[in-house]
């Protein structure tokens, strides 16, 4: 029998806790600080996810969520597999740069994802149903799509918040 599984709440994350140590702070940054205490102990302070959460934008993919929000299917695609970045691996950058050449090509496309054991499914999906790319994102892998969409989401709240602040 499976475990029984109860929703998680907020109240999960009560334990949790950061302590962030400052150094070589100037005596006016210490009286800011001190002066302001009282209420970062009663709201806390905003939490802005960091570049960490955003290797799209080091990779060169842009915001692949958005565009599939807006319907540029075809280009969130070429963004997420072609995209070429300068942190690319020699092999990697060799995968995309032969995808960029052969894009449109879906039987070209296909045999290059072959050769480099990737994405192989969704240009069998795009050689028996032409420029159906929203179709062919169901074919990449449900990590990778969770990656984005957690990135984009990520980016809507930091944004959120900074709207909030300056509010």
């Amino acid at each position: 029998a499976l475990p029984i599984c109860n929703e998680l709440t907020s109240e999960h994350s009560r334990g949790n806790h950061v302590e962030i140590r400052l150094r070589d702070l100037t005596h006016h940054e210490q009286r800011r600080l001190f002066a302001h205490r009282a209420t970062v102990e009663r709201l806390g302070v905003p939490n802005y996810f960091d570049e960490q959460r955003f290797g799209n934008l080091r990779y060169g993919q842009g915001w692949i969520a958005r565009e599939l929000m807006e319907g540029r299917h075809e280009e969130a695609l070429k963004s997420l597999l072609c995209a070429a970045s300068e942190r690319d691996s020699g092999a990697i950058g060799a995968f995309k740069r032969a995808l960029r050449e052969s894009w449109g090509d879906w039987s070209a496309c296909r045999e290059v994802a072959g050769r480099f054991g990737q994405h192989h499914s969704v240009f069998d999906h795009l050689r028996r149903n032409e420029g159906d790319f929203a179709g062919a994102f169901f074919h990449v892998s449900s990590r990778l799509r969770l990656i984005h969409l957690y990135a984009f989401q990520s980016h809507l709240w930091n944004r959120a918040v900074a709207r909030m602040l300056a509010a």
